[in-house]
């Protein structure tokens, strides 16, 4: 599919800096994240929540990504995702958080879109700057350093959809042997709740499968006595006995994840400080990409990450918050430019670091 944008409706600018009253003074500052409109509920899901209403009894059919030599992470396959959803069209409107007709068909591909504002928000594609970020995370250090001195942190991802960032972060706690470091918490967000459900959380089970489980206890995992031949290469029986060893192991290592549905608004602030209460004070690793392509959500991603980059205390010394993006973003007006001075108007400190490509991409550090 190639790149493109399905927006409905013009865009228009919103201008930095804030507006100014009659006399050219400027107003009153009104942060963006408590103007932001509401489209769709903020929601909090837990990871049994999700388990519960994504893949009982089910198979899931992956693919490799080789991030670089030795590292290859593994999603789930986009005719999988699909084939669920046709065999769920039955209970169309009719579940819990049920797809709605105009996303179920963004999501099957019939509109060759590859995201419309505020319905479907490009989660089932894994865009080039999670890559970069990927790539940012691994020149740093950070992840390793903290597992090795057995740091408590937390992981925060905007926008995850695919959620590769935050898969290169849990393979390496997948991998980590030791079961004694403190407890890690992460929290992933996308607009649509199917997107969490269908693709972050298989792609989650996938990679703990490969990275946390031999070959042999995968295999004996994957067993069902009323079924002959159910282990296939390129597939993942999730039985209840895979679950049930994930949620042991999870819980053995003290890693918790949460994911937020919904609009970027107050109320989604609000669920992720009551999810980490204690962030301000800790170890944090905060992530988001292609997610400043419209000017009109730019200020408000931009105030998230202010927000949640804002801390503490010498743990936070430790804490990085990361924003990858294409360098402009064609025909529909965000960019990194207008991103970096709306942090640097808000008291940020920012480092850009230019990615390699065909697209002009960076990564900006952002630091308060």
């Amino acid at each position: 599919m190639g790149f493109s944008f399905g927006f409905t409706e013009d865009i228009e600018e919103e201008p930095q800096g804030g507006q100014q009253n009659g006399n050219g003074v400027p107003a009153q500052f009104v942060n963006p994240i408590d103007n932001a409109s509401e489209l769709q509920s903020p929601k909090l899901y837990t990871l049994q929540d999700l388990q519960r209403l994504s893949f009982a009894e089910t198979r899931i059919t992956y693919e490799p990504v080789e991030l670089y030599p030795g590292r290859t992470l593994y999603r789930r396959e986009l005719f999988d995702v699909r084939h669920q959803l046709m065999m769920e069209d039955s209970t169309l409107g009719k579940k819990e958080d049920g797809v709605s007709a105009e996303e179920f068909n963004i999501l099957m591909g019939e509109t060759g879109e590859d995201l419309k504002n505020g319905v479907y928000e490009g989660g089932l594609k894994s865009w080039e700057c999670s890559f970069d970020m990927i790539a940012k995370l691994k020149d740093l250090q950070i992840v390793e350093r903290l597992l090795q001195n057995g740091q408590k942190f937390n992981v925060v991802e905007l926008g995850c959809g695919t959620s590769l960032p935050t898969l290169y972060i849990l393979s390496l706690i997948f991998s980590t042997q030791a079961t004694q470091h403190q407890p890690i918490s992460v929290v992933l967000s996308d607009f649509n709740y199917d997107v969490l459900r269908l693709v972050t959380l298989p792609n989650i089970l996938i990679n703990w499968c490969f990275c946390a489980l031999n070959p042999d206890e995968l295999r004996l995992l994957q067993q069902r006595d009323d079924v002959e031949g159910n282990i296939r290469d390129g597939e993942i029986d999730i039985t209840k006995a895979v679950v049930a060893r994930f949620n042991q192991w999870m819980q053995q290592n003290q890693v918790t994840i949460s994911f937020i549905s919904g609009s970027w608004c107050r109320s989604f602030m609000n669920i992720l400080n009551e999810t980490l209460p204690q962030m301000k004070t800790e170890t944090n690793i905060v992530l988001t990409s292609e997610t400043i392509y419209s000017p009109a959500i730019l200020p408000v991603v931009g105030e998230m990450m202010v927000e949640l980059a804002g801390g503490e205390g010498a743990a936070h010394d430790d804490s990085v918050t990361l924003l990858g993006a294409k360098d402009i973003y064609f025909g529909v007006g965000g960019s990194i430019v207008d991103c970096r001075q709306y942090l640097q108007s808000r008291g940020a400190h920012v480092e850009t670091t230019s990615a390699a490509g065909n697209f002009k991409r960076s990564v900006l550090s952002i630091s308060i």
